[in-house]
Formats: structure tokens, C-alpha cells, sequence
């Protein structure tokens, strides 16, 4: 019996040994598989790639034809032709910039001027009403004084009336 569990413990032994094999050559064709399908996918692009490249051979071609047709010197000129145009433009640009920039010094000057007789302006306003405000103030002080002293001379003209009258009744009571 000894002898048959050692076959059965052999057994379990070379089967556990076996189920690792078939794990580890599952794992190795999964390996293979996903190597596979990475080497399809990179020989994809490379099939894409090399497409482009010849499509863009061809498109390089046609323009190298074009340019041999154009002729290098007819590019050349029209890019001096740009070229002396763009140069005009900047000049114009420039020359305008500097009109701007005397133009803004003068509205600078101007302005400073202008708010130099604004402050000359109210300086002179502010004296003026001030001379007037003094003027004012002194003329009704004057007529203040001239309208007591007509009051006391209507008073004093009041009570010699009255004792004018009241002189005349005893006058006129007495006789």
C-alpha cells in the first residue's frame, strides 16, 4: 500500500508539474499572442507609413516639376518683388508712427496750454467775484448808513409835524 501511495503521490507530483508546464505555456502562447498582434499592429503602420511616404513622394515630385516649370529665378524675383513691397509698407508704417508721435507732443502742448489758461482763468474769476462780493458788501454798508439817516430825518420831520399840530391846537384852544 506504502508502494501505491508513493505511484499516487508521483502522480499528484508530475501532475502538479504538468498543470505549471500548461500554465507557463499558456502564459508564453498569450506572450506570443499579444507579440503577434503588436507585431500585425506595428506592421500595420508601417505599411500606413510607407503609403504617406510614397504619396508624398509623389506630391514632392509634381511641386519639383512645378518649380522647374516656374523657374527658380521667376521665384526668386517676385520673393525681391515682396520683398521691396513689404519694405515700402514698414517705410509708410513708419513714416506714419512718426506723424502720430508729432502729433501727440503737439496735442500735449496744446493741452498744457489750454489748461494753463483754465488755471489763469479761474484765478482771475476768483479775484473778480471776490472784488465784487467786497463791492457789494460795501455799497449796501453805505446804503445802510444813508437809510438810517433818512429814518432819523423822517422821525425828526414826523415830530416837529406833531408838535407843529399840537402847537397849533393849544394855540387855537388858548385863543
Amino acid at each position: 500500500m506504502e508502494k501505491d501511495v508513493d505511484i499516487f503521490l508521483q502522480a499528484e507530483e508530475t501532475a502538479v508539474k504538468l498543470v505549471e508546464a500548461l500554465q507557463q505555456l499558456q502564459s508564453e502562447a498569450s506572450s506570443y499572442r499579444n507579440a503577434k498582434e503588436q507585431l500585425n499592429t506595428v506592421s500595420q503602420r508601417i505599411l500606413d507609413l510607407a503609403k504617406s511616404m510614397e504619396e508624398l513622394g509623389t506630391t514632392n515630385h509634381e511641386i519639383i516639376k512645378q518649380m522647374l516649370q516656374i523657374g527658380s529665378p521667376e521665384i526668386f524675383k517676385q520673393l525681391d518683388e515682396i520683398d521691396d513691397k513689404i519694405k515700402i509698407e514698414s517705410d509708410k508704417i513708419s513714416n506714419e508712427i512718426d506723424l502720430i508721435k508729432e502729433l501727440d507732443s503737439k496735442i500735449k502742448i496744446e493741452s498744457d496750454e489750454i489748461f494753463n489758461q483754465i488755471d489763469l482763468i479761474k484765478k482771475t474769476t476768483s479775484y473778480s467775484i471776490l472784488d465784487l462780493e467786497k463791492k457789494v458788501e460795501e455799497n449796501f454798508a453805505k446804503q445802510n448808513l444813508f437809510l438810517s439817516k433818512i429814518k432819523k430825518l423822517v422821525i425828526a420831520t414826523l415830530v416837529s409835524s406833531l408838535l407843529a399840530i399840537i402847537i397849533g391846537i393849544i394855540n387855537m384852544v388858548t385863543k
